[in-house]
């Protein structure tokens, strides 16, 4: 399973998930990481995953051996997304 390197909740932020829930985040990255590698061989690889929820929007770049999970407000312009892909991409190169 995997671990967080660098990040968390914006200072002034309250999560939406319970104190004690937190940890299951860790667990999550690595369920969409392996949805990620899935059909790769046939496929091609996975340039990102966007999960959107009634509270919440996950977008999931897979990066090497790691995934960056950015997460936003659900009224986040999509538009926007490709912006941060590019962003994580720039700060990570493959």
């Amino acid at each position: 399973m995997g671990r967080t390197v660098s990040g968390g909740m914006r200072p002034g932020l309250d999560s939406l998930e319970p104190e004690d829930e937190a940890q299951k985040v860790d667990l999550q990255v690595a369920v969409i990481r392996g949805m990620t590698e899935m059909g790769r061989g046939y496929l091609g690889g996975t340039n990102y995953v966007i999960i959107h929820r009634e509270k919440l929007m996950l977008v999931a770049i897979p990066i090497n051996r790691k995934t960056v999970l950015i997460s936003a407000q659900p009224d986040f312009p999509i538009e926007r997304v490709k912006e941060l892909i590019q962003a994580a991409r720039t700060e990570n190169p493959v």
